[in-house]
């Protein structure tokens, strides 16, 4: 199976958005707000929803989901861990930080170590706390499965890991928020994301890609 990664960068604290494209089918990863912006890009290419997946509990990630989900007649996967957060105005950080005050029910709470599969394709939720108490991660391996990554310069990668908040390249998401602990984040990355093969692909919530090889050489969190 071939994939295609696509992203824009959406919202007031400008999140990543990202389009995992595979068989004219799309998987839609923190929509973080412009719902009307997504539904027309989505259209435009002909593409067919498969799902919406939610990487934590805070608003930036989740802001459009409801309108999505609506629009497409799709199920929201969402961290059971954030439970929490998504019903809480204060603690999704949408009462001081946004505009508009959002909340979320998700469809279906998952927890790490469940694996996903939509139209064929297979994802790995894995438990990624720190920025958040129920962060999860979605991780694709390239290698186990069989697939392909058409995108330049990451046809090599033997997967890619979609990491919400809590890895950026060369930093990792803030720890001071609502069930944020910087000892559990040090934990995730040397028990998660030390552990992922090198040429692993990380798409984070905030910032440009990396991988994780990068990431051990140069962030100092993965020292």
């Amino acid at each position: 199976m071939d994939i295609k990664i696509e992203h824009d960068v959406l919202g007031d604290v400008s999140t990543n958005v990202y389009y995992l494209i595979y068989d004219r089918h799309v998987l839609i990863i923190d929509p973080a707000a412009e719902p009307e912006r997504i539904i027309s890009k989505i259209e435009g290419e002909g593409l067919l929803p498969s799902a919406i997946l939610i990487t934590h509990g805070h608003y930036d990630h989740f802001s459009a989901a409801n309108e999505l989900r609506s629009h497409f007649k799709v199920n929201v996967y969402a961290p059971a861990g954030d439970k929490k957060l998504f019903s809480d105005l204060e603690h999704n950080a949408s009462s001081f930080m946004s505009g508009q005050k959002r909340i979320l029910v998700p469809d279906v709470y998952i927890d790490g170590g469940v694996e996903l599969s939509f139209a064929g394709l297979s994802l790995l939720a894995k438990n990624t706390p720190g920025h958040t108490a129920g962060s999860v991660s979605y991780y694709i391996d390239f290698y186990a499965e069989g697939y392909r990554c058409i995108n330049d310069g990451f046809k090599d990668i033997s997967g890619l890991i979609l990491a919400g908040d809590t890895v950026f390249k060369n930093s990792v998401g803030r720890c001071d928020l609502f069930t944020g602990n910087e000892e559990v984040l040090n934990d995730t990355i040397n028990n998660v994301f030390k552990k992922l093969p090198e040429d692993t692909l990380v798409l984070p919530g905030h910032g440009e890609y990396t991988f994780i090889g990068m990431e051990i050489e140069r962030n100092p969190w993965f020292k």
